[in-house]
């Protein structure tokens, strides 16, 4: 009995050993899993943070590519918009350089006028660029007297008491604008500067009103509303056939034709009384006489019907007085 206990008892330590080495070796082997765990999340992290380093660089890096190429297109946009304004300046300066130079020759022209007083009414700037016009005209013949005067000895230009030359007086066109301007009124709706140089062209034209070749009217302005409009001619003596065209229909309106409110010329002027004028000399004798009666509309539109095509009236007019624009 004594050697049955004793060997239950080394059974009992034998078992009570054996499972302290097995609690020991699982002990051992799960403070060596927990160590290996802390390692590799140890690893990790580090391994996360060199990641987050090296995103954080490239970030920084494409951040500082990105500011460069910012400067860059922001200097290149600088200096485009230096190249431009300076661009911009030279041809305003060039601009103003031209029209100086054009006001000096011809002088300022109605749309000067209206550029440099913006509040100035059309007829209010027609009357100033008038006067303008005037003064400039009396400026240029006594200039021109003096320099005649000027050139005694010289042949037979230095005649003493003698203005300019005539012709040389009617070759600046800046002195026989109001002259050769001419007024149009009542315009059919809608008309424009072209529209309306083609048809008045066509007209004189076709009545035997033009001098020579080309067209008589070099330049037309219209108004906004485009009721009215100013034609400036080549000639004089074209100006003053235009006038003839007062009364003709135009479209589906009555034009007027005349000159302008403010013309204080003779009614009919020809070159030698606008020379004469601007000479400060006597007006001759025919230009001083009354002026001819203003034509018949009626008869200018018959006559203009039998050159073109007499079988086709217009719309309460008589035959091929209605011309379409």
């Amino acid at each position: 009995r004594r050697s049955r206990s004793r060997s239950g008892g080394d059974r009992r330590r034998s078992r009570s050993r054996e499972d302290d080495r097995r609690r020991r070796r699982q002990s051992e082997r799960e403070e060596r899993e927990r160590e290996e765990r802390r390692k590799r999340e140890k690893r990790l992290a580090k391994e996360r943070e060199e990641y987050r380093r090296r995103q954080e660089k490239k970030r920084r890096e494409r951040e500082r590519e990105e500011e460069k190429e910012r400067e860059r297109r922001r200097k290149e946009r600088a200096k485009r918009e230096k190249k431009e304004e300076e661009k911009r300046k030279k041809e305003a300066l060039a601009q103003e350089e031209e029209r100086r130079r054009r006001r000096e020759e011809q002088g300022p022209t109605l749309t000067d006028i209206l550029l440099e007083n913006p509040g100035l009414s059309m007829q209010a700037a027609l009357q100033k660029l008038a006067e303008v016009t005037a003064r400039r005209a009396a400026e240029k013949a006594a200039q021109a007297g003096m320099s005649m005067l000027g050139l005694a000895g010289l042949g037979s230009l230095a005649v003493p008491g003698a203005g300019p030359n005539p012709a040389n007086v009617l070759q600046n066109k800046a002195l026989t604008k109001p002259y050769r301007d001419i007024y149009i009124g009542n315009l059919p709706e809608g008309t424009t500067g072209p529209q309306l140089q083609e048809a008045l062209c066509a007209l004189l034209a076709q009545m035997g009103l033009v001098n020579g070749p080309g067209e008589p009217i070099t330049s037309t302005w219209v108004s906004g509303d485009g009721h009215y409009a100013f034609c400036e001619f080549r000639t004089i003596e074209e100006a003053n056939n235009a006038t003839k065209l007062n009364g003709i229909v135009l479209g589906t309106s009555t034009i007027k034709v005349g000159r302008p409110k403010n013309y204080a010329g003779p009614a009919n002027p020809d070159s030698a009384t606008v020379a004469a004028l601007l000479n400060g000399q006597p007006i001759p004798a025919s230009a001083a006489a009354a002026p001819p009666a203003p034509p018949d509309p009626v008869a200018l539109a018959q006559q203009l019907a039998a050159q073109t095509n007499p079988t086709v009236p217009g719309a309460g007019a008589p035959p091929a007085a209605a011309v379409p624009v």
